[in-house]
C-alpha cells in the first residue's frame, strides 16, 4: 500500500509503545514532531540520532525527528506541534498517576480535541482499550471516554482497541513474565480466568501505521488483536512452559480486591504498586477482539499475527527468563551460610552467658531462633527480589551500578550478622558485640530505605530486621553496661 501520509506529530513519543512507533516510521521514511515534555529524555531515547533542529515539519527530512517542547494540556503547544502533520498519534496515558488519573486523562484529551480542531489536522489516530459493554473499571471507562472525545473532533479518527501487549518494555508484559518467572503457583481471584486478546508489539506496531494510511469512510473504533483469546492464567502458564520453568498451577481465592492484587503485584514484580492498579483494572472483564474490520482493511502484517509464543520469542533477546532463579539461589545461599555461621558461635546455654546481669526487657531463650528464622526468610524473598529488579526492571533494563551497591549492602549486612554472635559468645566482648549490632542496624535501615523507593511491602519486612536490630543494639548496650567489670 502506497502511504498517503508522511508527516506525523506523535504524542507520547518517550514512552514505551510511542517511542517504538517512532522508530519503526522513521525507518520507513516518515518526517516526525514529537511532542515532549522533556527534550532531555528525548536525546536519551533509541531515535535521538535522527533528531534535527528545525522549526517547520516541512523541513524535516524523511527518516528525522523535529522535537516540540510543551504540554498536551495546552492547546498552544499543540497547535504548534500539529502544524503541517498529515495524521497525528495520541499515545497518552495516566497510569500510574495516582487516584486522579480519570480526571487527568480527560482533561488532557479535552484540550487536545480543542487543538486538532483549530489546527485542521486531517487524521487522528489513538491508542485505546478493549472492552466490553456495561460498567468497566475506572482505566477502561476512562480509555474509553478519551476515545469518544477524540472521534468527536473534526479530523478523520480511527480509536484503535488493543488488548495486552506483549513485547519487552511493556508493563503488561513486564507484570506477565515476572509473576510467571518467580512463583512456583498463582492463587489469585477469579479474573485470572477472563479472556483476553493480547498482542504482539511488531502486530500493534503495524496497525498503528496502517491506521494512518488506510482509506475508511468515517471516524470509528477499530478493535485489533493476536490471533487467539486466551485467559491470563494461560498466558502466565504457556510463559513458563514455552521456557522451560516447570508447571504453573493456579487456586483461584475466594476474596481478593485488586487493591491487594496491586500491592502482591508491586512486592513480586518490578511493575509499580501505582501502575498494578490500573492494569489489574483491564483485566476485571473480557475483553476480547469483537471486529477485525482494521485486519480485513489493511491486511496482515508481513510476518502473520504473531501467536503468544511468537510474541515471547520476539521480546525474547531483551531478557533471560532464568535469571531470577539464579538470584534467590544466590541470595538463599548467602543468607543460609550466614545463618550457618552465627549458629555455630551461638551458645545460648553457656555458663558465661547465664552469669550475665540482664535488663528487664531481655527476651526468653525461645524466642531467638524463632524471630531470627522469620528475619532470615523475609529478609532473603526481599532482598532477592529487589536484586532481580534492579537487574531486571519492568523496562527490561539494567541497573548495574545500584545493583552492585545494593548487593554489597546486602554482603555487609549478613556479614556482620553472623560476626555478631562470634564477637558476643566467642570473644565474649561486649563493647564490640555492641559496636557489630550497631553496624548491623545502619545497613538494615539502608536497605530499607533503598526498598522503599520501590515497594512498600519489601521495605516494610527488612524494616521489621531493622526494628529487631535495633533492639540487638540496645540489648547488646544495656549488657554492657551492666557488667562493665567483667
Amino acid at each position: 500500500m502506497e502511504p498517503t501520509a508522511r508527516r506525523a506529530m506523535v504524542t507520547g513519543a518517550t514512552g514505551y509503545v510511542g517511542g517504538q512507533l517512532v522508530e519503526k516510521l522513521t525507518q520507513d521514511g516518515w518526517a516526525i514532531t514529537a511532542l515532549v515534555r522533556s527534550p532531555e529524555k528525548a536525546r536519551a531515547a533509541s531515535w535521538a540520532d535522527r533528531i534535527v533542529e528545525t522549526e517547520r515539519i516541512e523541513d524535516v527530512p524523511e527518516g528525522h525527528i523535529r522535537l516540540v517542547q510543551g504540554d498536551a494540556n495546552n492547546p498552544e503547544d499543540v497547535a504548534k506541534a500539529l502544524q503541517g502533520a498529515d495524521v497525528t498519534y495520541y499515545l497518552l496515558h495516566s497510569m500510574g498517576a495516582g487516584e486522579n488519573f480519570h480526571e487527568q486523562e480527560l482533561e488532557t484529551a479535552r484540550s487536545f480535541a480543542e487543538a486538532v480542531n483549530k489546527s485542521g489536522v486531517p487524521r487522528v489516530v489513538f491508542l485505546g482499550g478493549l472492552h466490553p459493554e456495561g460498567e468497566l473499571s475506572d482505566h477502561l471507562e476512562s480509555r474509553k471516554q478519551v476515545g469518544e472525545i477524540l472521534l468527536g473532533t473534526n479530523a478523520l479518527t480511527l480509536c484503535l482497541q488493543a488488548g495486552v501487549v506483549l513485547g519487552s518494555g511493556s508493563a503488561s508484559f513486564a507484570m506477565l513474565r515476572h509473576l510467571s518467572e518467580r512463583l512456583p503457583g498463582v492463587v489469585a481471584p477469579k479474573w485470572i480466568r477472563n479472556r483476553i486478546t493480547p498482542i504482539s508489539l511488531r502486530n500493534l506496531l503495524f496497525y498503528l501505521q496502517q491506521a494512518a494510511l488506510v482509506d475508511v469512510p468515517r471516524s470509528r473504533t477499530f478493535d485489533i488483536g493476536g490471533p487467539e483469546d486466551v485467559s491470563y492464567i494461560e498466558m502466565l502458564q504457556r510463559y513458563a512452559r514455552h521456557f522451560r520453568l516447570g508447571p504453573r498451577p493456579a487456586i483461584v481465592a475466594p476474596v481478593t480486591t485488586p487493591e491487594l492484587g496491586a500491592h502482591w503485584i508491586g512486592f513480586v514484580t518490578p511493575v509499580h504498586t501505582k501502575m498494578a492498579k490500573p492494569l489489574i483494572g483491564s483485566l476485571l472483564h473480557d475483553t476480547v477482539v469483537k471486529e477485525r474490520d482494521l485486519q480485513e482493511i489493511a491486511g496482515l502484517p508481513p510476518q502473520g499475527l504473531d501467536t503468544l509464543e511468537d510474541a515471547f520469542d520476539a521480546a525474547r533477546p531483551d531478557f533471560d527468563p532464568c535469571r531470577w532463579l539464579r538470584v534467590l539461589g544466590g541470595t538463599s545461599v548467602a543468607v543460609v551460610t550466614a545463618a550457618g555461621l552465627a549458629t555455630a558461635a551461638t551458645r545460648p546455654s553457656s555458663l558465661w552467658l547465664k552469669s550475665l546481669r540482664k535488663p528487664s526487657f531481655y527476651p526468653p531463650q525461645w524466642a531467638f531462633p524463632v524471630i531470627w528464622n522469620l528475619i532470615y526468610s523475609t529478609f532473603t524473598a526481599s532482598s532477592a527480589l529487589t536484586i532481580g529488579d534492579l537487574g531486571d526492571d519492568a523496562n527490561g533494563k539494567d541497573a548495574p551500578q545500584e545493583r552492585r551497591s545494593f548487593t554489597a549492602l546486602v554482603a555487609a549486612n549478613l556479614g556482620l550478622n553472623a560476626a555478631w554472635s562470634w564477637v558476643f559468645f566467642r570473644r565474649k566482648n561486649l563493647p564490640a558485640s555492641t559496636a557489630v549490632a550497631a553496624g548491623l542496624c545502619a545497613t538494615t535501615v539502608s536497605l530499607t530505605k533503598r526498598q522503599a523507593a520501590r515497594d512498600v511491602v519489601r521495605a516494610s519486612l527488612t524494616g521489621g530486621y531493622a526494628a529487631w536490630a535495633g533492639f540487638a543494639t540496645l540489648l547488646s548496650a544495656t549488657l554492657w553496661r551492666k557488667n562493665r567489670r567483667r
